[in-house]
């Protein structure tokens, strides 16, 4: 494959996962919510911030792209905020580039 049809598969797959994700959550979902077409990196990083008592609800799932599962599992682990009373979050990791030849 062309850097181009990478480039188009990884965005591509990325917005599948992503809706994916939202609606797994109940995160609403539109059409303005699409990866931008910047570089994507070859993993994407996903995470669902833990609903906490007496906050409002987050609407989104916040992402980010990495070129290695280390760095990843890096960034996740200095963006992740938990508590004792929280519940719901979720992180995932996912190797955009899996199954493409």
């Amino acid at each position: 494959m062309t850097p181009v049809a990478i480039e188009h598969e990884r965005v591509s797959r990325a917005d599948r996962l992503l809706q994916d994700i939202a609606i797994r959550h109940g995160v609403p979902t539109s059409a303005a919510d699409s990866v931008a077409a910047d570089p994507v990196d070859r993993f994407l990083v996903a995470y669902v911030p833990e609903s906490r008592p007496g906050t409002a609800t987050l609407h989104e799932v916040e992402y980010a792209f990495t070129p290695s599962m280390s760095e990843a599992l890096e960034l996740l682990g200095r963006v992740i905020s938990e508590t004792h009373e929280g519940e719901g979050a979720a992180a995932y990791v996912h190797d955009l580039d899996a199954g493409m030849h």
